[in-house]
């Protein structure tokens, strides 16, 4: 009977005590496409903190297009949530350009729709919950600290 119930406390020990980690790369996946991760892109390709994305809008007849997220020059201090032609977003301001596709089309296409693309902005859409979405995001900005203002 002992053996049975420490067999038991050692299997059940193996499986509660482990911890789910997760890396910088999970985290930029998560901010960038919530639940759908890398899945939800064609491509992606990350150097430190520039993450690189192809999205298929083959579609939409604009093909592959790919867009560069520099979260190195992320205000953090700006960002803010608001509602985007009925979407939850996170949006934050940049210094410079932080948000790059050189795809002209996408960019005339995305004004269509009702969301202007600016390169000097981050704007995200949300997909999880905030309380998620944030977790990420604190991880994110930790390791890619973006730029510095007083307010």
């Amino acid at each position: 009977m002992f053996k049975k119930n420490l067999i038991v406390l050692v299997i059940f020990f193996s499986f509660t005590g482990t911890s789910i980690s997760a890396t910088l790369d999970d985290a930029f996946a998560f901010v960038l496409a919530g639940e759908a991760g890398w899945d939800g892109f064609v491509n992606h390709n990350v150097r430190g903190c520039e993450v690189t994305t192809t999205v298929d809008l083959s579609l939409l007849g604009l093909g592959n297009v790919k867009n560069t997220v520099d979260f190195n020059k992320v205000k953090w201090k700006s960002a803010r949530y608001g509602v985007v032609n009925g979407q939850q977003m996170f949006i934050a301001s940049c210094e410079g350009k932080c948000n790059m596709t050189p795809n002209e089309d996408f960019k005339l296409l995305m004004a269509m729709s009702g969301s202007p693309w600016n390169d000097n902005q981050l704007m995200i859409q949300v997909t999880v919950t905030r309380d998620r979405y944030e977790k990420a995001l604190k991880m994110v900005a930790r390791e890619c600290p973006g730029v510095e203002t007083a307010f």
